[in-house]
């Protein structure tokens, strides 16, 4: 979720009171159409509502990510220990390994020895 400027916010909430303030001052004015302290004080409101709910879903999305990256690292514990157990039980090399989602490992043939023996003879 994106962060709010706390900066921009508080400069914005300074700026709509002092037009808010000098509509005040000024609105008996002859010709004066700018709209009333009332409707800009209402938009400060709803702005600052409108925050506060923004940062409560925010802080309440965190509790969630918390709670889910907690329990994502309890699963793949959990997956690890037991995927060892199975391979300690049935042997790394089984392939009932495969039964359970787990590569068995291959079996690693010895080269024969004919080959270095004829090597060694040529020399």
């Amino acid at each position: 979720m994106p962060t709010l400027n706390s900066k921009e916010f508080g400069e914005i909430l300074i700026k709509l009171e002092k037009i808010a303030d000098g509509i005040d001052m000024h609105k008996a004015e002859e010709g004066f159409v700018i709209p009333s302290s009332d409707t800009i004080r209402e938009k400060k409101s709803q702005l600052e509502q409108t925050r506060q709910e923004y940062e409560f879903a925010a802080n309440s999305v965190k509790i969630k990510y918390d709670s889910y990256s907690e329990q994502l690292q309890e699963v793949k514990l959990l997956l690890e220990n037991t995927s060892s157990l199975i391979s300690g039980f049935y042997g790394k090399r089984n392939q009932i390994l495969g039964d359970f989602g787990i590569s068995p490992l291959k079996s690693v043939r010895k080269k024969s020895n004919s080959v270095n023996e004829e090597t060694v003879g040529s020399n």
